[in-house]
């Protein structure tokens, strides 16, 4: 992957094998280590972020980072520089005039590391709302950071040890509000924030929040309308326009429909082609349909396909790909707890990607709160719905995700969990905006998963519908301008055909996913058996009634709700695999260090 590393420590510096454990020797990667114990460096992958490692003797600063740029030639032009100027040394460049308050001048996806030798300080920061997410550990006389977890633990004296209250969270799918992780004493840096570092400190402050307040727009429907699409149209193609070999995700919803016939219509003025992938089920439907939902979204985005001549579209299937891997894949590339059946198709996306060369990967996951938002009411019912359909069973209710956990109650008393999930369900139930709840989740743990997937295959995942401009845009609108999706149905009238701009039905991701779990149940058995031979795992996890519901999840009688079902299975398994994977850490990490 594409990402620095910076550590303050005292004695040997653990730089080397930090980096060794972002990506494979040989990967192009510079360092800079001070005798007064600060090291920055960065590797980089195929088609990553442009990475540089700048020095000014001036000033007394070293800077390490890499950055993706949104709107570059304002930067340009504001500060006199040649336009050859790469993204990295245009981002130092700001860095040198402004300091931390250069924060809010940087659009696009970047991360940065900055030593000053004078002072003592270490400044690492990340984008407001983009895919460069950083992880950190700060003790007395220690700190470390890089993009991915693996690195931080390559550090000698970060402990590699379950963070039981962020695994209690997972299993009972309910949101992490905070920026804890999965390891104990490793924390994510929240989208928008920065930290300021000295050897005895480790400070963390927010310079740009999306639940700051934004000034109202006025003006007629009209001139909001020209304002919204101008926004999103550029939101679109600066990402377009820096990306290396883009490729994107189509499904037969509005979100991506809008992403990718906005971008292609921006590369068919070049002569560009654009390649795009569906995810569409292996095996037949069940037959219990929900007539509100689509089963395979394979046709909608054929015809979004047929309106673009520069679109090659290409469905992933991946009949053969079993799920009980699929899942521990995903946890071991994102080294967390969480994944659920999305996995099987995501992954072999990814691989479909990677093959044909692609390094950028644009998406529209958060457009339910930007683009197509239809209002709270709407808004609150697809959140509760992602809730893995708690209230299509009536029991979202104080208490459920007892119900829909497989935690062992030896585990909740050891850990004191019940108070902690009782308190994050209320957080959810009683949250008064969902749409920022939404945006929160896209900036936490999802944003986190998606960058930590998508660096696995040397891809950069890229979301115009959370461009901070854009979002700004959004959150200004008066809340009836989105009455029916009405801003997004008519920005894609000329891109996009009827049955998917104004369809109001509600496409099924995974939808096979029972069908693929049956045809799987032999490994299922296999890594239940595994797990019953590890305490860890057979303290924490109900294993007898997760094995009672894998067997009648592959019948033909199956629990009336195959979706909350999939859901218990999906989360239990994901914990399992992750208590493997730190368990078996300390060798893994100390091999790729070997090598």
């Amino acid at each position: 992957m594409t990402s620095i590393c910076a550590t303050l420590t005292e004695g040997p510096s653990p730089l080397a094998a930090m980096l060794i454990n972002l990506a494979p020797p040989g990967s192009p990667s510079a360092q800079h280590v001070n005798p007064e114990g600060a090291s920055l460096g960065f590797v980089h992958s195929p088609g990553g972020r442009n990475s540089g490692l700048f020095t000014d003797a001036a000033s007394g600063w070293t800077w390490v980072g890499n950055a993706r740029l949104d709107h570059r030639d304002e930067l340009l032009l504001a500060h006199h520089l040649p336009a050859s100027l790469s993204d990295s040394a245009l981002a130092f460049h700001v860095f040198l005039r402004y300091e931390i308050n250069c924060l809010n001048r940087l659009h696009g996806d970047w991360q940065f590391a900055a030593w000053n030798a004078r002072t003592r300080r270490l400044i690492v920061a990340r984008d407001p709302f983009g895919s460069a997410g950083l992880y950190f550990h700060h003790s007395p006389g220690r700190f470390a950071c890089a993009g991915h977890i693996d690195a931080v633990l390559a550090c000698p004296g970060v402990p590699c040890r379950v963070n039981w209250d962020h695994l209690g969270l997972a299993i009972c799918s309910l949101a992490n509000q905070t920026t804890d992780t999965g390891y104990h004493g490793i924390h994510r840096l929240a989208a928008g924030h920065a930290l300021e570092v000295t050897t005895q400190t480790c400070h963390s402050f927010c310079y740009w929040n999306v639940q700051a307040s934004v000034e109202p727009r006025r003006g007629s429907l009209e001139d909001l309308q020209q304002e919204f699409e101008a926004s999103f149209r550029s939101a679109v193609e600066s990402r377009v326009q820096s990306a290396l070999k883009p490729a994107s995700t189509l499904s037969g919803g509005l979100n991506s429909g809008a992403v990718t016939a906005v971008a292609a219509r921006s590369l068919l003025l070049s002569g560009a082609r654009l390649r795009a992938f569906t995810s569409v089920p292996a095996f037949p439907p069940s037959s219990k349909l929900d007539p509100s939902c689509i089963f395979n979204e394979g046709p909608a985005a054929a015809a979004v396909a047929h309106w673009h001549p520069n679109l090659d579209h290409h469905l992933i299937a991946a009949p053969d790909r079993c799920p009980i891997a699929a899942l521990e894949r995903f946890v071991n590339i994102t080294a967390s707890p969480r994944a659920n059946a999305n996995a099987v198709w995501l992954l072999a996306l990814m691989e479909e990607a990677q093959a044909y060369g692609h390094h950028s990967l644009l998406h529209g996951q958060g457009g339910n709160a930007t683009l197509s938002w239809q209002g709270p009411p709407s808004l609150r019912s697809r959140i509760k719905a992602s809730l893995l359909n708690l209230t299509r069973q009536g029991c979202h209710h104080r208490g459920a995700w007892r119900r829909f956990s497989l935690l062992r109650p030896f585990l909740l008393d050891t850990h004191h969990l019940t108070p902690l999930l009782l308190d994050a369900e209320h957080t959810y139930r009683t949250h008064g905006d969902l749409r920022q709840f939404s945006l929160q989740a896209m900036s936490n743990d999802s944003g986190f998963l998606w960058t930590s997937l998508t660096a696995a295959y040397d891809l950069s995942p890229l979301d115009p519908t959370v461009d901070p401009r854009f979002i700004r845009i959004c959150l200004s609108l008066p809340p009836h301008f989105f009455n029916d999706r009405q801003p997004a149905r008519r920005a894609t009238e000329a891109l996009l055909p009827d049955m998917v701009r104004l369809s109001r039905r509600r496409g099924l991701q995974s939808a096979d996913f029972p069908q693929r779990f049956a045809a799987s149940l032999p490994a299922a058995l296999a890594v239940l058996d595994r797990f019953a031979r590890q305490p860890d795992i057979s303290e924490a996890l109900d294993l007898p009634r997760l094995r009672k519901l894998v067997h009648r999840h592959a019948s033909s009688d199956p629990p009336a709700n195959r979706a909350v079902a999939s859901a218990q299975i999906c989360c239990a398994l994901a914990a399992g695999f992750f208590l493997e994977r730190v368990a078996a850490a300390p060798n893994h990490l100390a091999s790729r260090s070997a090598a």
